[in-house]
């Protein structure tokens, strides 16, 4: 294992736009949408199966529109993906039925679904496949499966629990947490501190962070850390190198060689 400290990180932590939907060439297909009144709201849940998922915070806007496409390799199976909207109390529920694989039908179905939502509520996502993207938003707490993760602008703290791909997150004015089984962590610009208490596989760079960064367990990759306002203490790198520069705070990282 190597510990130096950088003398620059090769930034990777601009949130790409997503121009729409994968294409797919030979399905059935439907629109889905909702338009919910949120006045009084201040949660939305999310859980979502398979499928891409833009949300976008709506400054001053006081109702969720979702906007969505059901994918499905039969007409049958088209008419089982719907969309599921209830409320609770001040909490808006947003879930998707997708039917399973089977013997009949051995693709799968998706639905992909963009969201604008007011700024300020709190998410609870959960997520099991497909490239999610979150824009201006209140605080997140997501779980996500396979597929990529963008979140750009989140007013309050983020909790990310992620099976597997990349994560690019910038501007956070609280704190983050990830649990990551696997893929390249990127963070830029977080007001509060970042605890990661496994990383997986794939490296990690972070960029202005405000307050304290904590690393529990690595299993591989590159930890490269630059602008720390706090602490950066990493536990247990594995195979990978740890770079560092401009940490205000104490640096605890493992010995060259050790864990």
């Amino acid at each position: 294992m190597c510990v130096r400290s950088a003398p620059w990180i090769v930034s990777a932590l601009l949130l790409t736009s997503v121009g729409g939907c994968a294409f797919r060439p030979s399905d059935y297909s439907a629109n889905r949408s909702a338009l919910i009144p949120a006045a009084g709201a201040s949660v939305l849940k999310l859980d979502v199966g398979s499928g891409y998922l833009r949300v976008e915070g709506q400054p001053e806007s006081d109702q969720i529109v979702i906007s969505g496409i059901a994918h499905a390799p039969s007409a049958e199976a088209l008419d089982s993906v719907r969309l599921i909207t209830t409320r609770v109390a001040d909490t808006i529920i947003v879930s998707s039925a997708i039917p399973a694989r089977s013997l009949q039908t051995p693709a799968a179905a998706s639905l992909d679904l963009e969201i604008q939502l007011p700024a300020n509520l709190a998410l609870v996502v959960r997520d099991s496949a497909g490239e999610s993207v979150f824009r201006r938003t209140g605080p997140i707490r997501i779980v996500h499966g396979d597929g990529s993760l963008k979140i750009d602008g989140v007013a309050g703290n983020l909790d990310v629990t992620d099976a597997d791909g990349d994560m690019v997150i910038s501007n956070v004015t609280g704190s983050v947490r990830i649990m990551d089984g696997a893929g390249g962590i990127f963070l830029s610009r977080i007001g509060g501190s970042v605890l990661i208490p496994r990383a997986g596989s794939g490296e990690v760079q972070l960029v202005d962070i405000s307050g304290d960064v904590t690393i529990g367990s690595k299993h591989s990759g590159e930890v490269a850390a630059r602008g720390v306002g706090g602490n950066l203490a990493v536990t247990s790198s594995g195979n990978g190198s740890i770079e560092y520069r401009d940490v205000r705070g104490r640096v605890a990282i493992p010995m060259a060689g050790g864990h």
